[in-house]
């Protein structure tokens, strides 16, 4: 058993250095020296919450953009309690929004967000939105040259530069950067657009259901089960949109292979597919379930759905799932199995 999880453990070790290695080779760079001129409207927004030692540094470096044509610095005091909204109302070159009360359903920050955003609209109707955290500074081309760096793309996140205090924030501040560049080929980001959504879907929709015919035809050598793969082409063709725009694709194609696998008795490569699939959707739980009731290989199920389960969240952790590593159980949870 011990010998099983270090394997594991090496494996993601591995996959999170070789993809640290590539990201760092292929990582996009904005240029601060851009002679680059943007000539469209952009709202920069920053909220603020007690922060009187960085609100006039952070709205000064805001206001010194420079080669940005048309641009316009909005603020917000988020009820702070020390002397924040006071400096922010006597400045007389930033736009103030006024804060409103946090509803329920809202975190803090997203609300603040979500006001300076909509302000932006109103008053200015940018082309771009660029929000900012109060302790950030920006040199005097920073958002020249993250535009120009990616001028078609919808959405950007430039990182900026860690700058630490003392020993311990030395120590701990780069877990920040190891957590994204660690665990996902940022490159591929560069491939797509929020437009390429809908297509990035159905194919995966495609090959999902493409590798599930292979698998219950065994790979060509079992095509006596060509009955069952036309039975599921044609509930595909009778469910329509919900057989090709729903996360049920996934599991029920994964489900489908967890029984196959169950019926030619491997217990390993069943529960595997059939934890991942509950993962996703929780239903195939009641089929994971029930076959642990029937199996005569009770210990080696268990021993499975740990390693699986482990596997799967330690994934999510290092993909940033944290608090949202559980919703199915919490989102779910009233829809039944």
């Amino acid at each position: 058993m011990i010998e099983i999880f270090a394997q594991i453990s090496f494996g993601l070790a591995l996959i999170a250095a070789l993809l640290s290695l590539f990201n760092l080779l292929t990582l996009k760079a904005a240029s601060p020296e851009t002679d680059t001129v943007i000539n469209k409207k952009i709202a920069i927004l920053i909220p603020f919450r007690n922060e009187i030692n960085n609100v006039n540094q952070s709205l000064d470096c805001a206001l010194s953009q420079r080669n940005l044509q048309q641009f316009k610095v909005f603020a917000l005091d988020d009820f702070s309690t020390d002397e924040t909204g006071k400096e922010i109302a006597a400045r007389a070159d930033v736009h103030k929004v006024s804060a409103q009360k946090l509803p329920n359903d809202w975190l803090g920050k997203l609300w603040a967000c979500w006001q300076l955003a909509e302000a932006a609209e109103k008053d200015f109707a940018p082309d771009y939105l660029v929000f900012l955290d109060a302790d950030v500074r920006l040199s005097h081309n920073a958002v020249c040259a993250a535009i120009a760096a990616a001028p078609s793309w919808d959405f950007i996140s430039p990182y900026p530069k860690q700058l630490t205090k003392g020993f311990i924030p030395f120590i701990f501040q780069p877990l920040l950067q190891w957590s994204w560049i660690s665990s996902v080929p940022l490159w591929l980001a560069q491939l797509v657009s929020a437009g390429d959504y809908v297509s990035g879907w159905y194919l995966a929709v495609v090959n999902t259901n493409m590798l599930l015919f292979a698998y219950l035809l065994g790979w060509g050598k079992k095509m006596e089960r060509a009955n069952a793969v036309w039975f599921y082409i044609a509930c595909i063709f009778l469910t329509g949109p919900v057989a090709i725009a729903r996360l049920e694709v996934f599991s029920v194609a994964l489900t489908i292979m967890g029984l196959v696998a169950f019926y030619e008795n491997r217990t390993s490569r069943s529960v595997q597919l059939l934890n991942l699939a509950t993962w996703i959707k929780v239903s195939p739980f009641a089929i994971l379930a029930s076959l642990f009731i029937v199996t005569n290989e009770k210990k080696k199920y268990v021993i499975n759905i740990a390693i699986a389960t482990v596997t799967i969240l330690t994934i999510g952790l290092l993909l940033g799932g944290g608090m949202n590593l559980f919703s199915f159980i919490g989102m779910q949870s009233g829809r039944g199995i």
